[in-house]
């Protein structure tokens, strides 16, 4: 199915294998695109939203382009898992927008998904740009920009990300990457100001951290090849 217009969808049919969404949904203030219901593997390709930032002008409720979702969430998020206590979800996703996208409360984070994600942009979000709870999850190529959080893993999360630029032009705490309870293998350029904190992991209780300090930066914008296993 394709999608040319704003709009939200539940998929709910069992009868076959997979579904591509693809399409554009311009100014949307809030809700999520896809509510993935069935027990069945679904693809999320060419989906573009405006970013996050340009929330304010279209957050009214005489909107240009109003979401079918209830414009109650902060962030506007491409799909969420209905029924995470159920069977993992399967979610294929090539070049899209706001995959994984997270609140300032960390209440939105991918529940029981296995997601392979590539070519992916999540950007200006108050909580983490890609997050993942009790998941398995690989990312072949982001970008993201201007945020203190970039990756989070928690509840036996196994997250692996190769290749991606994530740049911040103003000062940031981090941590970029958080891991509690899980395992993250990531490959990626952070550049210009990088957060203080690069990775906090969480395991049993223990804590460990790798602040900027550690890494070494070069090139004239400063940046540092983050590799961690």
């Amino acid at each position: 199915m394709e999608l040319r217009r704003p709009c939200r969808a539940t998929l709910k049919r069992q009868n076959c294998e997979e579904e591509v969404r693809r399409g554009s949904t311009r100014f949307t203030a809030g809700g999520v695109l896809l509510d993935h219901e069935a027990d069945r593997p679904v693809v999320l390709e060419d989906i573009e939203v405006w970013f996050h930032h340009v929330r304010s002008y279209a957050g009214g409720a005489d909107m240009l382009f109003p979401s079918g979702a209830a414009q109650t969430t902060p962030v506007w998020r491409l799909y969420r898992n209905t029924r995470p206590q159920g069977e993992t979800k399967e979610v294929f996703v090539n070049n899209c927008l706001f995959f994984a996208a997270d609140g300032a409360e960390g209440k939105y984070a991918l529940e029981n998904v296995r997601a392979w994600a590539r070519m992916v942009n999540s950007e200006h979000l108050p909580g983490a740009q890609y997050a993942f709870r009790r998941s398995d999850a690989w990312i072949l190529g982001f970008k993201s920009e201007n945020a203190d959080r970039l990756f989070e893993a928690v509840d036996q999360t196994r997250l692996e990300v190769l290749g991606g630029s994530f740049l911040n032009w103003e000062a940031k705490k981090g941590p970029a990457i958080l891991s509690q309870d899980s395992r993250v293998s990531v490959l990626c350029y952070l550049w210009s100001k990088l957060p203080e904190t690069i990775l906090r992991e969480e395991t049993d209780g223990k804590v460990e951290t790798l602040s900027a300090t550690q890494f070494q930066r070069i090139g004239s914008d400063k940046g540092a090849v983050i590799a961690l296993t």
